[in-house]
């Protein structure tokens, strides 16, 4: 599993991780290549993390749900 995007999903309290649904369907439309991951139900793919150019967080919280971003440089 091997992407230029990588967007990874922490526990979404038994829910479905939609927050990743929109901007994977978003890139894809875009013909950009991504590839979503469910850290509640995968293991964490420190292949796919490292050879990504860039990865999203999903760290929802109690009061409000918001995206880390970082992007790899080079």
């Amino acid at each position: 599993m091997s992407a230029p995007v990588l967007l990874l999903s922490c526990y979404e309290l038994g829910h479905q991780p939609l927050n990743l649904a929109w901007p994977l369907a978003a890139l894809r439309s875009r013909g950009i290549d991504a590839v979503a991951v469910d850290l509640a139900v995968d293991e964490f793919p420190r292949d796919a993390v490292a050879s990504a150019r860039f990865v999203a967080i999903s760290a929802p919280c109690t009061r409000r749900c918001g995206w880390g971003w970082r992007q790899r440089s080079g």
